[in-house]
This record gives structure tokens, sequence and C-alpha cells, in this order.
């Protein structure tokens, strides 16, 4: 085959937003801080670990943002499954797609000993062939640098591949790594400007349209 496809983690695959909420709002409370709703952490999700953690703590410029950083770290490595779980027709879907002998990578902004350690509870490492995060060695989504590093491993040509995800930093690096882009309407991204190829209400609907339209 000479095509792939690529997916995002958080909003995509897996809703984290809970366990993300939890670790963040432990090391609010632990500093003296108002917990914030999980509608606004969502609002904080989707351009890598830096941004979330800015934007979570901007009415706290005076504390160091490294000691905060690692205690949500170790805080939410220690609870990042308690109540994350893959969408619906996630896991069957991505058995599907792996047995359908299509290359399968995952690119997220997360940082990779959490994205290692969620997968692998979550039980679908097995069907990726490549899991690229926040620190291993590419620069974060928007940039299309980790879907093209994929797209080489993979030996896939760009307009026969895609990537699903929920949030516009997926988007864009698909379009700058010329490959097609699937909106995952159930997360909790926004597309802002960008435009998908397509658009997706389910992984169910998802996985059918790759297999029963020939779209690869």
């Amino acid at each position: 085959m000479n095509n792939c496809i690529i997916f995002d983690l958080d909003g995509t695959l897996s809703n984290s937003a809970a366990d993300l909420a939890a670790a963040i709002n432990h090391v609010r409370t632990k500093h003296g801080l108002a917990e914030h709703s999980l509608k606004k952490v969502i609002s904080f999700i989707g351009e890598g670990p830096v941004k979330l953690m800015a934007r979570a703590f901007a009415d706290a410029s005076e504390l160091d943002m490294d000691n905060i950083s690692n205690q949500f770290r170790s805080f939410y490595s220690q609870h990042l499954a308690d109540h994350t779980e893959l969408y619906p027709g996630v896991a069957n879907g991505l058995a599907t797609l792996f047995e359908a002998g299509i290359p399968l990578g995952l690119v997220t902004n997360k940082h990779i000993t959490a994205t290692d350690q969620l997968l692998e509870k979550l039980g679908i490492r097995k069907y990726l062939k490549i899991v690229i995060g926040f620190d291993s060695g590419f620069p974060p989504k928007p940039a299309p640098d980790s879907l093209i590093h994929i797209l080489a491993a993979c030996q896939a040509q760009p307009d026969q591949s895609w990537i699903l995800g929920d949030h516009f930093t997926d988007l864009e690096s698909g379009r700058r790594a010329g490959i097609k882009r699937a909106f995952a309407t159930w997360g909790f991204g926004n597309p802002r400007a960008e435009i998908a190829d397509a658009q997706f209400t389910s992984f169910a609907e998802f996985t059918a349209f790759i297999l029963d339209s020939g779209s690869l």
C-alpha cells in the first residue's frame, strides 16, 4: 500500500478532558486557586502542554511555570486513565483498519511518556506503527514535520493518505503535509479557518468511509 492514516489522540481517539481537568485542578487547589470548569479546560486543549499550562494558570503569573508543569505531569501520569475512555467505535475501527493492512500512525501534542502510557491502558498501542508526541523531536502540530516523517516511514503517498483530528492544528498540519484531512466532529477542538476534505460524526462512520469508498 502507498497510503496511511494518521490520528490525533485527545478529542479524536480518546475523551481525556476529565482527567486533564482533574490534574489541572489538583495543582490549582494546591496553590490556593479556584478550580476551572470542565468546559473551560476543554477550551485550553489542543496546542500542546506549554500552552495548556499557560492558559490554565494565566491568573497565577507569580508561580514558577516549570514547577507547576512538573506537578501537573506527576499527578496526571498517575491518573491519566481514571476517566479517559475511547470514543465509541474507536477500538473496533482501529482493529478493522489494521487488519485491512493500512499503516496507522498517531501524532499528538501530548508528552510521549503520557501518550505511550495512555495508549497501552486503552489497549490500542498495538495497532499503531508510529507514535509521535510533543517531545519526540519534531515541532508540534500545526507544523507538518511529524506527519511527513510518518509518510516517509510508511512509504506512503501524501495524496492517498489521511489525517483524522478534531482541532485546527490537525487540519493545518495535514494541509501543510499535503494529505487529505478529516474532521472529527465528536471531539472538543475547533477547525477555525481550516477546511477539511471530509467530516465525520463518529469513528465508525470514518472507518466505513475509508473501507467502502476506496478513499485510500
